[in-house]
């Protein structure tokens, strides 16, 4: 004898339905996975820009410390004076930086005036029309003469109613070739013949040391 079962079979309409649910619900958490990791890398390139751009600036700071540092730095000194006709300066220039400088230029005026002001601008004459170089410690020496003052005006500056202004630069070059510059200004004033003060106003440094 046989039994035969009967199944029903399924309704389409139901389904349909089942698998429409199922396409229609997506996975959220990957979606706000993926939103996350987005944010995280965008985040992670901003930081890593500020981070460079504060690297950069630190690196800038240490470089200009290190030049700063580094550099050659040239003083400007008197040495001594003649006060016999023509007046007479001797100067001289130092290296006190620790690396080596090159001079490429370099002069000095002596000027009479009728007041202790300075001058508007020193005729200088240049002494150097070639780059020397001068290291660390060593000192050049240099002089410098009145050639055109009269004996009138050298008799106004032995008798005290005249100035006698002195004037010296010099343009060097670090090893990195920055220019730099150095300058020196005095006065000279006689107290008697055979007595001169020296001074140094501020108004005698035209630009000073760069």
């Amino acid at each position: 004898m046989y039994f035969i079962q009967t199944v029903p079979a399924p309704n389409p309409s139901q389904q349909k339905g089942h698998d429409d649910g199922d396409k229609s619900s997506p996975d959220w958490w990957i979606v706000y996975l993926t939103g996350g990791l987005v944010f995280c890398g965008f985040a992670q390139l901003i930081a890593m820009a500020v981070q460079a751009h504060y690297m950069r600036r630190g690196l800038s700071a240490t470089d200009a410390a290190l030049e700063i540092a580094e550099r050659p730095y040239i003083s400007i000194e008197i040495a001594a004076y003649t006060i016999a006709p023509p007046f007479r300066v001797d100067y001289s220039f130092t290296n006190r930086g620790r690396t080596i400088a090159w001079i490429v230029e370099d002069a000095a005026a002596l000027i009479i005036t009728d007041s202790e002001e300075a001058p508007e601008l020193p005729p200088y004459q240049a002494e150097t029309p070639r780059r020397i170089s001068i290291g660390t410690g060593r000192t050049i020496w240099r002089w410098t003469r009145l050639e055109s003052a009269g004996e009138e005006e050298l008799e106004a500056l032995r008798a005290g109613t005249s100035y006698l202004h002195f004037f010296a630069f010099v343009e060097y070059q670090d090893p990195r070739k920055t220019p730099h510059r150095s300058e020196i200004g005095a006065l000279f004033r006689f107290k008697h013949p055979n007595q001169v003060e020296v001074t140094y106003p501020a108004d005698h440094v035209y630009r000073g040391d760069t």
